[in-house]
Order: C-alpha cells, then sequence, then structure tokens
C-alpha cells in the first residue's frame, strides 16, 4: 500500500510559488537548524482567532497559512546557503542532505528555494487543489 505524499505551498509575498511536499520541507527545516538556524517561530495565520482556537504555537511544519517573518526569512537563507555550498561540494563525508533528492535535483531545489526566501516575509500554505 502506498503512503499518500502530502504537499505544501510556500508563497512569497510578491508572488512566487514553490509547491513541496512535506517530507522534503521537514528535510529543509532541520538543515537550516543544523546549520545555525534559530527557530523563533512563525506568526499566526490571518485567520486565526486566539480567543477561540488559542495562543497560536509558532509551528513551521503543519500548512496553516502561517506567516513567517521576513526576518526569519533572511536568517534562514544564510543558513540554507551553507547546505546549498556543502551540497555543490561534497567531500566524502557530507552526505545528500535533502530527503530523497540527488545531489543535483537537491541544489536546483535549493536554488528556487533560497530564490523565494531572498522576497522576506512568505506564508506555508496547505496545496491548493486546482
Amino acid at each position: 500500500m502506498q503512503t499518500a505524499v502530502t504537499f505544501i505551498e510556500l508563497r512569497s509575498e510578491k508572488g512566487k510559488i514553490l509547491k513541496i511536499s512535506s517530507s522534503v520541507w521537514k528535510s529543509i527545516l532541520k538543515n537550516a537548524y543544523e546549520h545555525g538556524w534559530q527557530k523563533p517561530g512563525t506568526k499566526p495565520p490571518l485567520s486565526w482567532d486566539e480567543p477561540a482556537q488559542g495562543k497560536w504555537s509558532g509551528d513551521y511544519e503543519t500548512p496553516r497559512e502561517q506567516i513567517v517573518t521576513a526576518q526569519d526569512a533572511h536568517w534562514m537563507l544564510d543558513k540554507l546557503c551553507k547546505v546549498e555550498n556543502e551540497i555543490e561540494r561534497p567531500t566524502d563525508f557530507t552526505p545528500t542532505k535533502i530527503e530523497g533528492m540527488s545531489r543535483e535535483d537537491a541544489v536546483a531545489f535549493l536554488e528556487n528555494l533560497l530564490d523565494l526566501l531572498e522576497d522576506g516575509q512568505f506564508t506555508i500554505n496547505p496545496e491548493k487543489v486546482r
């Protein structure tokens, strides 16, 4: 039995959209953290009703249209540039850093992600069904 793959969309304020699997997103967060990124927490979605739904957790993994601030995006960008450099110039001690991707695919993917992060603030959204 195959497991369904869940996708998320990262959407910058400037309109860039990057669709990725939730497992790749978790791998990205793990790599950024392992390279020194501190998780300050996301801002709640604009639709979040704190009195009814409680205090926002700052979660990054579950896509709920939460907001990653521009400052956080730039911190993440800085750390993921290090990951990209390691993948582009591997040594015998550098495994591929992005879950389920070849080195070439990981570099291409990271270039797109870094481009989105350069825009600053972005949201983490559930996949839009079209």
